[in-house]
């Protein structure tokens, strides 16, 4: 008991303050979530329109919501208090600046 417990503490401890994100389609609408508790302002940027900063909205507990349609394909990227950042995400592409961004495909979904 004292085993699970301990790495149940350094599991929490690791994660506390990351972000994660997570996203589900809901009626032809692809509504991502991001869990950043510390965040005061989240953005999602995305390439279905030209990357123009789309304000997140605080849904509460620190989890931010973006919604986009759910039909086509998209690089995107998230600016979290002014600071770039990528989620951890199976399929990455390599903008024009040399950096990955996320790719959304609506078959595979954003792994």
């Amino acid at each position: 008991m004292k085993l699970i417990l301990f790495f149940l503490s350094l599991f929490l401890l690791l994660t506390a303050g990351c972000s994660v994100y997570q996203y589900k389609v809901i009626d032809q609408e692809l509504h991502v979530y991001l869990k950043d508790k510390d965040a005061e302002k989240v953005f999602l940027l995305c390439s279905l329109d030209e990357y123009a900063p789309r304000q997140a909205v605080d849904t509460g507990s620190g989890t931010w919501e973006a919604v986009l349609p759910s039909d086509r394909e998209f690089n995107y990227f998230y600016l979290v208090d002014d600071e770039v950042f990528i989620p951890s995400c199976k399929m990455k592409e390599k903008d024009d600046f040399g950096a990955e961004n996320c790719v959304y495909t609506p078959l595979l979904g954003m792994e």
